[in-house]
């Protein structure tokens, strides 16, 4: 965790070395927190970000001025950033468009995001807005926990009027070599 700024944990960027014959030898390692503009700003002014949801956009084959095309650029723009810097592109695209689908059939869904090192998992849960509240945001924590056999480290939630779910993102701690899958 930071000791200075937020008391939240702190990011690293990696930066492998790699020999003539393509063997990892070193890496350059940058820890601390992005600055709050990463977190508001739009997604196109951040390059590694701009580059995922344009990859996801071009593949969802949805018409930039179309309903979807829009809807899922709105999703993309308010997924947490950490997330998006984290994940695969693959993996972006699956995430964004099952949570594109909720909002044409509101339900609940878990997505779930293992960390490359094992070290923690992200859940991301959507509900009908109507249907969250912070009593069921505890019995959902609750049950992930114990899913996971675990504790969350961090909680965070995103309601807004003009979005028909609500989201509530988990992060849980878990032990390299021993996360349980969870269905």
């Amino acid at each position: 965790r930071s000791p200075v700024h937020r008391a939240v944990p702190m990011d690293m960027i990696g930066v492998k070395r790699y020999d003539t014959k393509g063997r990892a030898i070193g890496e350059a390692r940058i820890v601390g927190l992005f600055t709050s503009n990463v977190y508001y700003q739009s997604g196109d002014q951040i390059p590694l970000v701009r580059k995922k949801i344009a990859e996801v956009l071009d593949r969802s084959n949805f018409a930039p001025v179309s309903h979807d095309g829009k809807s899922l650029k709105a999703i993309l723009e308010f997924l947490p950033r950490d997330e998006i810097f984290q994940m695969s592109e693959d993996d972006l695209f699956e995430i964004s468009m099952g949570i594109l689908a909720l909002e044409t059939r509101p339900g609940v869904r878990m997505f779930v995001r293992k960390d490359a090192f094992e070290r923690f998992v992200s859940v991301m849960v959507f509900v009908p807005r109507e249907r969250f509240s912070t009593e069921l945001r505890r019995q959902i924590q609750d049950i992930v926990e114990k899913a996971f056999n675990s504790h969350s480290s961090t909680f965070s939630t995103l309601i807004t009027e003009e979005a028909p779910l609500a989201r509530l993102h988990l992060i849980v701690k878990t032990s390299p070599g021993d996360i349980p899958n969870v269905n």
